[in-house]
């Protein structure tokens, strides 16, 4: 695993100390887990761990300083097998995207896979975790334009239905979450630059996006400021699960540590806190209304 850095030699220099006294400590104390990510999720969860003042192992909150799903989902899973009975350290396998992570697990090139997809798009051949947070878990916000008045009044599914939508041709959840809401279109396209752009230009009204979105990244996309329709959100359709490799040598011991560690993480109310830090579920006291719920509060 290495680190390219562009920038001066100092903190060339800092960054492999920082990537050797880890790996030292992996290596005499830790199993070495194989996990996929890009080079930016490595990077941010290597920054993450330099930075805490106590073990991964130990957080039972996230600080907005670290506000990713990604890192958050690699939080879980190490304390998931930490409380299974496994004492581990990450070793990153590139993946260029979470087809060709999911594609690493099942051959058994790595271990574990640092997304956490949802059951209609894992495949057979690896072990799927119970779900992480059970159906209606994961909830987006309904993000539009400020200036688009009619949509930042919705508060019902029958007034969202007036408005079109657009998504990702990929993202198969949302996608039939979506159909299952009956908008009044739904366009695809395949970059969300390209998504907020159709927005700005008032071609499609809203879009899907994680609940508490940090509103300026929109901003430095397409120079447009997308907002949340205040007080209500989608719930996607489906269970998340962790998936490990049933091909890795160390697969079935990883599972049966996961399932374990999952178990007493969920009691300890932490994988909701942690995924309610980085803005996947609504905060305490946060009121938020489920348009596509069964039984919606008014």
């Amino acid at each position: 695993m290495f680190i390219f850095s562009y920038s001066k030699s100092l903190t060339l220099k800092l960054t492999v100390v920082v990537f050797h006294l880890i790996f030292s400590l992996a290596v005499n104390g830790a199993m070495i887990i194989k996990v996929t990510g890009n080079r930016t999720l490595e990077r941010e969860y290597l920054a993450f761990e330099a930075k805490r003042t106590k073990p991964v192992e130990q957080l039972t909150q996230l600080t907005s300083e670290h506000n990713s799903q990604m890192v958050s989902n690699l939080v879980i899973i190490k304390q998931a097998l930490y409380f299974g009975g496994l004492d581990i350290a990450f070793e990153f396998v590139p993946a260029h995207n979470v087809k060709h992570s999911m594609r690493l697990v099942a051959e058994g090139s790595a271990l574990i896979a640092s997304n956490i997809p949802f059951a209609s798009s894992i495949d057979v051949n690896v072990f799927q975790s119970s779900s992480i947070l059970g159906h209606g878990g994961f909830i987006k916000g309904v993000y539009g334009l400020a200036s688009n008045k009619e949509l930042m009044k919705v508060s019902s599914l029958k007034e969202l239905q007036a408005f079109s939508v657009i998504t990702n041709a990929t993202w198969r959840v949302d996608i039939s979450t979506l159909e299952a809401l009956k908008p009044k279109a739904i366009y695809f396209t395949p970059l969300l630059s390209s998504m907020v752009r159709q927005i700005k230009y008032r071609r499609v009204d809203f879009i899907l996006l994680k609940l508490n979105l940090d509103e300026a990244i929109t901003s430095k996309l397409v120079d447009v400021k997308l907002t949340r329709v205040p007080g209500v959100g989608i719930e996607l359709i489906g269970t998340r699960h962790i998936i490990v490799s049933k091909k890795h040598p160390d697969g079935e011991k990883t599972y049966k540590a996961l399932e374990k560690g999952l178990a007493v993480m969920r009691a300890k109310g932490l994988i909701r806190q942690f995924y309610q830090d980085v803005g996947t579920l609504p905060k305490n006291g946060e009121n938020i209304k489920v348009l596509n719920a069964k039984n919606p509060k008014s």
